[in-house]
């Protein structure tokens, strides 16, 4: 995490989503209410911040609740695809997910895995090894949907809540179509390669062939 044009540790990034946490759902639900008419307000301080950065964690902290506010309000009312309204609009709630998951590595059991990991890394006890790094990526997997979820809900974004969780495949695939909208190309031919044998192994030929099929209605990709 970088804030003030310097890297900061594990203490910066546990008080930076105290402060976001610490936004209250009252003050998230007048906002809400409150998204069109400030909506442009939002979009210029942002663009200040994209130029300038922030020089404090909760400086920061304000600029994720605008981007999420900004993201409900997409969800709303962008005529853009709704794949790329998808991803831009949750973007930020995968963020603060996985600086979440990133803070849990030194507290409880993550910190516990964490420690087996050293401990075994490089040894020759590698069915240790591999179930420790299982367990450690459930675990971490598990904080990052929970956080992520709790993000959505709270900023009134429950369709994609419902969507993540009811049919997570497509929102995947829904995910990086909208990426590489924004991106506006393709990737390069091996990360394409590798998204491809990824949802193949995740999700099946079903989902690949959604996938497929989407990027070559966005002509990101030739039929």
């Amino acid at each position: 995490m970088n804030v003030g044009g310097k890297e900061k540790g594990d203490s910066e990034v546990s008080d930076l989503l105290r402060s976001f946490f610490a936004i209250s759902p009252q003050r998230i639900l007048l906002d809400l209410r409150n998204i069109e008419s400030q909506a442009d307000e939002h979009r210029k301080e942002e663009a200040r911040v994209r130029r300038l950065g922030c020089d404090r964690l909760s400086d920061l902290a304000e600029s994720y609740h605008r981007r999420l506010l900004l993201g409900h309000n997409m969800l709303q009312v962008s005529m853009l695809p709704p794949d790329l309204v998808l991803f831009a609009a949750t973007v930020t709630a995968h963020e603060i997910a996985e600086l979440s998951c990133a803070n849990s590595c030194g507290r409880g059991r993550s910190l516990e895995l964490c420690q087996i990991l050293e401990n075994l890394e490089g040894s020759s006890r590698l069915d240790e090894f591999s179930n420790a790094v299982f367990a450690s990526d459930v675990m971490i997997a598990k904080i990052h949907d929970a956080v992520f979820l709790e993000i959505l809900v709270r900023y009134g974004m429950d369709q994609v809540a419902s969507l993540f969780e009811d049919n997570r495949p497509l929102y995947e695939i829904r995910c990086a179509v909208g990426r590489q909208l924004i991106v506006g190309e393709l990737d390069q031919e091996e990360e394409h390669e590798k998204t491809i044998e990824s949802f193949r192994e995740l999700y099946g030929p079903e989902f690949l062939q959604e996938y497929l099929r989407r990027l070559t209605s966005h002509d990101l990709l030739e039929g």
